[in-house]
């Protein structure tokens, strides 16, 4: 057995963002926000049902097309960069990892979390 070998296992915590979409260098990845969550205080937007919903469906949402009050003030308020959309119903939380630009959202998470959550809240 050499020593060299090694075995490197786990989740992508950060991945880095393309230069000029906001002033931090890094954003959480959809991976691993159920261990990031409990640690993130100030990037956070909490979110009715049907604003959960809405994101879902289209992905890319004008911050002029965000229905609820609360939500769209929260929204103005971030400034650009990545932050978690997070959903509670039932004592549960699911969250969804977007970035924030001067117009829209953008929702930063793989295929196979958005069909997941498709399936969950749409049908």
């Amino acid at each position: 057995m050499c020593i060299r070998d090694r075995i490197n296992m786990g989740v992508k915590a950060f991945q880095r963002n393309k230069e000029g979409f906001s002033d931090c260098r890094f954003r959480v990845c959809q991976d691993a926000i159920g261990v990031l969550l409990p640690f993130i205080s100030k990037r956070i937007v909490e979110v009715d049902l049907e604003s959960f919903k809405h994101f879902i469906q289209v992905k890319n949402v004008k911050h002029e097309d965000v229905v609820n009050p609360e939500v769209k003030k929260a929204l103005g308020d971030l400034g650009q960069g990545c932050f978690v959309l997070v959903l509670t119903q039932n004592g549960i939380k699911d969250s969804l990892v977007c970035h924030n630009f001067k117009s829209s959202v953008s929702l930063m998470c793989p295929k196979e979390f958005l069909e997941s959550f498709y399936i969950r809240y749409l049908f």
